[in-house]
């Protein structure tokens, strides 16, 4: 029981962050999911993102100088309950704080990130051991824009941008599957923003989002089926085109990016703890996105049925 707990804890940790670019503070996002044998859990994330690097439109890696120092910090509380054998709900309240320096300008920013609630049914339930059958969930999920975002935020190095600035809706599926001390999490979703207006020192325009999509493959390993497991994670995140109409009519090149994450994590009794790195550097695919270095920890309490 305690090895199982253990690979559901740190897969449900794993679906519980939320991925994107620096400059968008949201967008693709992958659920809070219950998976073990519990009613309910509830978890604390903190984490410290430095963004290190910029890509351009052509897929180049420039690295940042030592005189422009971004850092987002993000503290966020999630939540599931199973409410029946096979569906579930849950939620998310990321607190932000954005801090930028140049040679020139020093800002810092705390707030309220975009919430989160989402629904999921489990559709492939465990009876029984299978040597090829894997745990199945669909999910819905929905990101509200309550928070200032790059389009309306009002400080010059946009450290007041805490959120997507879209109202977005999320679709996805996650497979989970465990064979003796190994264990395999496929999770995708696709997502769509709604479109909005804005209006910003006296100009008004409205954003049209395209359609978006994430993929994060995870893998560990518990040594001799105990509470510690050692695991690491890929992760391919990517945003549509934004269409800009008003005052000045435009639009943003599609981004992307890939992501590589190592992760440890131990079971106490009804808590679980985790320690992350993650680095959207290292395997230099991006485009038109700032890159980030991010080290997390998470603490989960479980409840029992």
């Amino acid at each position: 029981m305690a090895f199982r707990s253990l690979v559901f804890f740190t897969l449900f940790i794993l679906s519980a962050k939320g991925y994107a670019a620096a400059c968008c503070g949201g967008g693709s996002s992958l659920p809070t999911l219950i998976t073990g044998d519990y009613k309910g859990q509830v978890v604390l994330n903190a984490s410290n993102a430095a963004v290190t690097h910029d890509s351009s439109e052509l897929g180049t890696l420039r690295k940042r100088g030592a005189n422009n120092k971004e850092v987002i910090e993000t503290l966020s509380l999630s939540g599931a309950y199973l409410f029946n054998p096979y569906w579930q709900v849950g939620a998310t309240l990321p607190l932000r704080m954005n801090s930028h320096v140049t040679p020139d300008r020093e800002e810092r920013t705390v707030g309220i990130g975009d919430p989160k609630l989402q629904v999921a049914y489990e559709f492939l339930p465990e009876y029984g051991y299978s040597w090829w059958k894997p745990k199945g969930f669909f999910f819905l999920e929905q990101s509200f824009a309550l928070s200032n975002s790059t389009y309306d935020a009002l400080k010059p190095l946009r450290s007041d941008s805490l959120g997507n600035g879209l109202y977005t809706t999320a679709l996805g599926a996650s497979f989970i599957k465990t064979i003796q001390s190994f264990d395999v999490l496929l999770m995708s979703e696709v997502h769509q923003g709604v479109k909005r207006d804005f209006e910003l020192s006296g100009s008004q325009f409205s954003v049209l989002p395209r359609l978006g999509f994430s993929a994060l493959l995870g893998a560990g390993f518990s040594p001799l089926r105990g509470n510690l497991r050692i695991g690491a994670t890929l992760l391919y995140s990517r945003e549509g085109e934004r269409v800009i109409r008003g005052t000045i009519n435009n639009s943003s090149s599609p981004l992307y990016f890939a992501e590589l994450g190592i992760n440890i994590s131990y079971l106490y009794q009804n808590w679980s703890f985790q320690a992350s790195y993650r680095d959207q550097t290292y395997l230099s695919v991006a485009s038109n996105t700032p890159l980030t270095k991010s080290l997390g920890l998470s603490a989960v309490k479980f409840f029992d049925l």
